[in-house]
């Protein structure tokens, strides 16, 4: 009886034992989730935006989408003069404009007036800096910073253009975004997990070292990986890039959208995502389900954009208002494919071919793409001079067309076509 009991005793022991090693290996797990790849769940709003970019509406008045356009002409000085908005931030104090090819941040005040520049001539700086990647502003710390891709460095200046520091950079990123709240995200390119560029950061992290999505909180360390690549179906320049990832709506969060994917993504002011629109587009807009896991597309997925040419593989310049979305398809006819999606009636709507009208002047509105928005109030675009110019000689027979225009217009067009670019606020109806 004894050796009954003394055998139950020792199975009950053993049980025991192993629930408790069993609970210590869950823990250490729920201990590494926060470094682990997220699932990323829906958000509670989330909307499927089902549309067909054929049936979209052309020729709709201006009127009836904007209670008004305001045109805000950006000085033009020898200092200022600049030709590509490459890159667009909004503060409340100013707008932040690069432009690539002169390796330039050009700084306006909210009524267009040229104040400064952040150039690499700075002598201020220390060793100055060779190339503006993407920069990204701080309105807790009015700040603007960038990385600089030729270097090992990271350079911060005051929203002033004062130069400030230079930081070593942590990682390297196609695009990367940061938060008031002191978190950088950043998106690896397919490119950069193949080649496992920056291998030492992850030798402690394995497990997010092919998301596509990394979250580093304020002590670089990463916080959340997300969206990871299946690397064994995909070869080295298999994918098309786009020029932005993330869209700062000014609410608090991030908007992005990645290639091959037609979800939109949101991630909040602590780093976590969640899936916020699905776009379901016809089939022959339409990628193959299987197109990012299918062995098959392999290292052929350029080509099959190339025969298929009506199939959209980006989804960019996702901005949202009120009840309003904007968008843009990105396919191999590399068209300027700019929407509008009414959220409510579920009307889609061709920018490009908004009808001017009294709203804006009669004068066009958009041109290469949408590059900001505002507090749901109103999207940002920009007009080269010489389209201002050519609109007003269309105008031209219209006698009382410049006596409308206000004050700052009509010294706008006392000027020449060289001047700098025009930004358009469209203020959305409410």
């Amino acid at each position: 009886m004894r050796n009954a009991r003394s055998l139950v005793g020792s199975v009950r022991f053993s049980l025991a034992v192993l629930v408790f090693f069993f609970f210590l290996q869950t823990k250490a797990q729920n201990n590494t989730s926060a470094i682990n790849v997220q699932m990323i769940p829906d958000s509670l709003n989330r909307k499927e935006i089902r549309i067909d970019p054929s049936s979209a509406t052309l020729e709709t008045p201006a009127a009836e989408l904007f209670d008004s356009v305001v045109y805000v002409p950006l000085q033009t000085i020898k200092q200022s003069i600049f030709s590509n908005i490459d890159q667009m931030e909004v503060t409340r104090k100013c707008y932040v404009i690069l432009d690539e090819s002169l390796n330039t941040i050009f700084l306006f005040t909210k009524d267009g007036k040229f104040y400064n520049k952040i150039v690499n001539t700075d002598k201020v700086a220390e060793g100055t800096f060779k190339k503006i990647g993407k920069f990204v502003v701080d309105e807790k710390r009015e700040e603007i910073s960038f990385l600089d891709p030729h270097s090992f460095y990271r350079f911060y200046y005051s929203f002033e253009g004062k130069y400030l520091r230079k930081m070593p950079k942590v990682i390297s990123g196609e695009d990367f975004y940061h938060m008031s709240t002191g978190l950088d995200i950043y998106l690896r390119s397919a490119n950069q997990i193949l080649y496992r560029s920056n291998k030492a950061f992850f030798e402690s992290n394995p497990t997010v070292a092919t998301s596509n999505i990394l979250v580093l909180d304020s002590l670089k360390k990463i916080r959340y990986g997300y969206l990871p690549l299946d690397t064994s179906t995909v070869a080295l320049d298999d994918l098309y890039g786009v020029a932005q990832t993330f869209y700062n709506n000014h609410n608090g969060r991030v908007t992005l959208s990645i290639p091959y994917n037609y979800n939109i993504y949101e991630i909040d002011s602590i780093g976590k995502m969640s899936n916020t629109y699905c776009f379901v587009l016809p089939a022959m807009n339409s990628l193959p389900n299987d197109f990012m896991k299918n062995p098959v597309y392999k290292a052929n997925r350029v080509s099959y954009l190339n025969n298929n040419k009506n199939a959209v593989y980006s989804i960019t310049d996702f901005y949202q208002g009120d009840k309003l979305v904007t968008f843009r398809l990105v396919n191999a006819l590399d068209l300027h494919n700019f929407l509008l999606y009414n959220l409510e009636t579920a009307e889609l709507i061709s920018m490009i071919e908004i009808m001017p009208d009294h709203a804006c002047f009669k004068l066009p509105m958009v041109q290469r793409r949408i590059y900001a928005a505002a507090n749901n109030h109103f999207f940002i675009s920009a007009l080269s001079a010489s389209t201002l110019f050519s609109a007003k000689e269309k105008l031209r027979k219209d006698k009382n067309w410049e006596k409308q225009l206000p004050q700052h217009l009509k010294k706008f067009y006392k000027g020449d076509q060289l001047q700098n670019p025009v930004l358009t606020l469209l203020y959305l109806k409410k």
